[in-house]
């Protein structure tokens, strides 16, 4: 646990966690994101569903 805070942080930045999660994390240790100056971002960076359905279709 002790560097529970700068694994949750890089984590996120990788994109293997939601923000909602690093802000759970982020309270075990008493801290925001916003203390250690990492903001949500907006919009998704995920697919979207056409993106999905081209992506698939190329696959065919």
């Amino acid at each position: 646990m002790d560097n529970l805070a700068e694994l949750t942080v890089n984590a996120f930045e990788a994109g293997f966690i939601t923000y909602e999660k690093l802000e759970y994390l982020l309270s075990m240790c008493g801290l925001k994101p916003d203390d250690l100056g990492v903001w949500k971002v907006s919009g998704n960076a995920f697919p979207s569903d056409e993106e999905l359905d081209s992506i698939m279709e190329e696959g065919i």
